[in-house]
């Protein structure tokens, strides 16, 4: 019973989150690009320019970018027969209400018929109170005049305000797992046989390159130790219990291989 009682706070939770996001109303985004393009676009072409346009249920504008770009995202979704897109405003923006940044994801959710895992396991992570979750909404996306479908918009996982809040200039860094992947103009790092992509700094030189190197070393030979209180100095376990469970219920592929990100803040 008490199992019960747990999944059904559990489940009214996730969706009070969700049904608030939908609640606040579908945006809608319009892409038109410079070569007309967008719908035949490949994740190997990377940057394109565009002129980005967003507007609120009410049809009020709330971004207009003549200058803007966009490219194909994601990894295995990036091949999928519905697209999902990163959008590049020349100037920051604000489009949910909490904080202005340039960069915005179009999720596609081409393998979920529901359209809805997504919203639920950010919505799940808020409820958790997961520092960093991203914002998100439903989004309506036109790519040069045809309508693409339905979407979600979200932040992108990167450091800023209203995004991750860690300050590289004194020693902070974003990372995330990627065991396979190979990018040109990504650098990356191993210890114990996982392998991170260093998302911050974009471009590490050699001493802050050492300085994530130590601190992730330093950070195995601890939690190889099997010393809890040690762990807990090292670690937010907290956060990644958390992270862990959200990750279970949802039974994410990537997690662990691919597109998991960690950050340290003050060390």
């Amino acid at each position: 019973m008490k199992r019960l009682t747990l999944f059904l706070l559990t489940i009214t939770a996730i969706f009070a989150f969700s049904f608030t996001a939908l609640a606040a109303g579908t945006l809608t985004v319009r892409i038109d690009t410079k070569e007309k393009n967008g719908r035949s676009l490949v994740k190997e072409m990377g940057w394109q320019k565009a002129s980005l346009i967003v507007t609120d249920e009410n049809g009020t504008v709330l971004a207009s970018d003549t200058s803007g770009q966009v490219k194909i995202r994601g990894n295995s979704t990036a091949y999928g027969e519905k697209k999902p897109y990163n959008i590049r405003f020349s100037e920051k923006t604000d489009l949910f209400g909490s904080g202005a940044a340039k960069t915005y994801c179009l999720l596609a959710n081409c393998f979920d018929p529901t359209l809805m895992r997504n919203s639920l396991a950010l919505s799940l992570a808020k409820t958790m109170s997961l520092p960093m979750t991203p914002d998100f909404r439903q989004a309506e996306v036109y790519m040069d005049g045809v309508f693409m479908g339905s979407y979600q918009i979200t932040g992108k996982i990167e450091a800023g305000k209203g995004r991750v809040d860690i300050d590289v200039e004194k020693g902070d860094f974003l990372l995330e797992c990627e065991q396979e992947r190979v990018e040109d103009g990504v650098t990356y790092v191993t210890v114990g046989g996982f392998r991170f992509s260093v998302s911050e700094p974009e471009e590490p030189d050699e001493e802050q390159l050492a300085h994530i190197q130590k601190v992730l070393d330093e950070l195995y030979e601890t939690c190889g130790s099997g010393n809890y209180d040690l762990i807990q100095k090292k670690i937010d376990t907290d956060s990644f219990a958390k992270y862990y469970v959200l990750n279970e219920y949802f039974k994410s592929l990537d997690y662990g291989y691919s597109s998991t990100y960690f950050y340290c803040k003050d060390g």
